[in-house]
């Protein structure tokens, strides 16, 4: 592009005019020379990000890439939609009773959840036998035709029904994050599982604005059709956001259909074809084909990163169920001559069968420092594949809930989403509450802008920082750090109310608490996610997932519920700052998960 050869040219004659300042019959100052290079490293780093910037290359394919956020995107639809009208749809259903309809309404929002909670491991378990992509499929289906089923509803006994029926169905969460898991590098986990969280942040934003823009349409846009008397719209007029929503999840199915199963079998090959006969060579082609795109074998096979290459082969004979060894045997053949050029050597080996694998191997060695940043991650995987490598077949894989790592992993991703969900129960209550109460007295208007503040938080740190923070801190720094960070948040949203009736000033502390609050759940969230993919079994990465899952669903099943319940009882205290009791005890949530992701968590570290 015209940028970057501009990048190349500038850099071309920043050289050239520090080569005409310093002539070699009169040399420059010491200081003027300093100041020469440092300018020219500073413009060359310019141009380096200029360059990154322009040739943004996605962490999985873009197809595979497109499908999973349009479903995570539609699955947050789907949670979220609920909360601005289902309180509506309860008291159309004949209801009276405050009482009875705020008991009722927080149930209708649960059932998607509970079914979820009770169904997300079992679909695992499918994914794991049958595939990843036919579970995603299924659920997106199926939410499409249940929550247009939902605004058909004419009971409250039949919305209950359908949306349970939606959550039934859907073991989709879990097994968007097993495909990420399996289709892109440890160290590439964390960006690819940033576009999850971006993905449902955009979800959780558009399902409450729906369903209160769309709603009701015959009293809103004038000229609307199917508003007559007895017509479609005036007899439900909670379809039309459920119609838009259902709509969404369809054309997420239909991006389903042109995804790749990551899921491989075990027949010998990702094809389901065997290596050639006589072909020494075959086996680490077949291994190679396996391990990733074409752009990330230059940086595999390096000759700085043989034992990372050997790692990442080892790693995909487990997840095949080989038993040969020989694609790393040829790797380690390299790696223990000892030589410089460990990379050629392999490519020799590879070479005796065939010779395009050399090609690609020696490409490798002239391209690659990539591996580097990667290599301390496979340490502890490197001596499982030397003795491996020459003993034969892996071992039987252990149970999943017998692995203390994986139990560790889900705890930890259990009481992040516990923590952060009930905040978010917690803080439109508390700021919609009257001031003479403890809280801000916010209408719904000036609680959306903390909302969207904290929405474009999550944009910038996604795309500018998280990477940067997990390469300097690794995940299980990264996750605690981001509970840390939260422990601010939860002291200054209550802090807020201290400054009425300046609503300003409290609008201020609002907002910044909120995007410290995207920063710091962005990083917690996405690092026990990476973490659950690198403590789970190859072949139950998907129960791993699913079992995630029902932590999450339980969680925001009985979050509306429990954070209803806690401000009641903190107002019913008596307390002076009652206000701060709830967020108190966020505090000490945060800082006791801290403790899940400390020294006793054994996983490979990620940066």
């Amino acid at each position: 592009m015209d940028v970057t050869r501009s990048c190349r040219d500038g850099d071309t004659e920043t050289s050239s005019l520090i080569a005409e300042t310093q002539p070699a019959d009169s040399p420059s100052s010491v200081a003027e020379r300093t100041s020469l290079v440092a300018s020219r490293k500073v413009f060359r780093d310019f141009c380096s990000d200029i360059r990154n910037a322009f040739s943004w290359v996605p962490p999985v394919p873009l197809r595979q890439l497109v499908a999973i956020c349009a479903t995570q995107a539609t699955q947050a639809i789907q949670v979220t939609l609920p909360y601005t009208i289902a309180v509506f749809i309860v008291r159309d259903f004949g209801y009276e009773s405050e009482q009875e309809i705020s008991r009722r309404t927080g149930l209708l929002a649960s059932f998607f959840c509970l079914a979820m909670f009770l169904t997300a491991y079992f679909w695992g378990k499918i994914s794991d036998r049958y595939g990843r992509k036919p579970v995603i499929a299924i659920g997106n289906l199926s939410s499409a035709v249940c929550v247009v089923l939902f605004g058909l509803a004419d009971s409250y006994a039949a919305a209950s029904a359908v949306r349970f029926c939606g959550g039934f169905f859907n073991g989709i969460l879990g097994a968007v994050k097993t495909v990420l898991g399996e289709s892109c590098a440890p160290e590439e986990q964390g960006q690819a599982l940033l576009y999850l969280s971006i993905s449902w942040g955009v979800g959780t934003t558009i399902g409450p604005t729906i369903g209160g823009v769309l709603s009701e349409p015959c009293g809103k846009f004038r000229g609307m059709p199917l508003c007559g008397e007895g017509e479609l719209f005036e007899r439900r007029p909670y379809l039309l956001p459920c119609l838009l929503t259902g709509i969404s999840s369809l054309l997420a199915f239909v991006a389903t259909l042109a995804m790749d199963e990551t899921l491989r079998r075990d027949n010998g090959g990702a094809d389901g074809s065997e290596g050639v006969a006589g072909d020494d060579a075959a086996p680490a082609r077949q291994y190679l084909s396996r391990i990733g795109s074409l752009r990330a074998i230059p940086r595999l096979l390096s000759w700085r990163s043989i034992p990372k290459a050997v790692s990442e082969l080892r790693l995909a004979e487990i997840r095949e169920g080989s038993d040969s060894g020989e694609g790393a045997g040829l790797l380690l053949e390299a790696k223990r001559a000892g030589r410089d050029d460990g990379a050629d050597a392999a490519a020799e080996a590879a070479e005796r069968g065939g010779g395009q694998p050399a090609a690609t191997i020696a490409s490798g060695a002239e391209e690659g420092e990539g591996g580097k940043q990667a290599e301390p991650a496979r340490k502890g995987l490197l001596e499982t594949a030397d003795q491996e490598a020459d003993e034969g077949a892996p071992q039987e894989e252990e149970p999943w809930w017998r692995l203390a790592p994986v139990r560790l992993t889900l705890l930890g991703y259990g009481l992040v989403a516990f923590v952060h969900n009930l905040s978010d129960e917690v803080t439109p209550i508390f700021a919609s509450a009257p001031p003479a109460d403890g809280g801000l007295g916010f209408t719904t208007s000036q609680l959306g802008f903390p909302l969207a503040v904290s929405g474009v938080s999550l944009l910038l740190y996604a795309a500018a920082g998280y990477k940067r923070m997990q390469r300097a801190l690794g995940v299980k720094r990264l996750a605690r750090t981001g509970l840390l960070l939260a422990v601010p948040v939860w002291l200054c949203i209550p802090a807020s109310s201290l400054l009425m009736p300046d609503v300003g000033g409290a609008m201020a502390l609002l907002c910044g608490a909120h995007a410290l609050k995207a920063v710091a759940a962005t990083s917690t969230f996405t690092s026990s996610m990476v973490m659950i993919n690198l403590a789970a079994p190859p072949r139950q990465l998907g129960q791993v997932n699913g079992m995630g899952q029902s932590v999450a669903a339980f969680v925001r099943g009985a979050g509306p519920a429990l954070g209803g319940l806690l401000w009641s009882l903190s107002l019913s205290s008596g307390l002076p700052l009652h206000q701060f009791l709830v967020f108190a005890g966020l505090c000490l949530a945060s800082v006791g998960t801290c403790a899940v992701y400390s020294g006793r968590l054994q996983i490979p570290e990620v940066r």
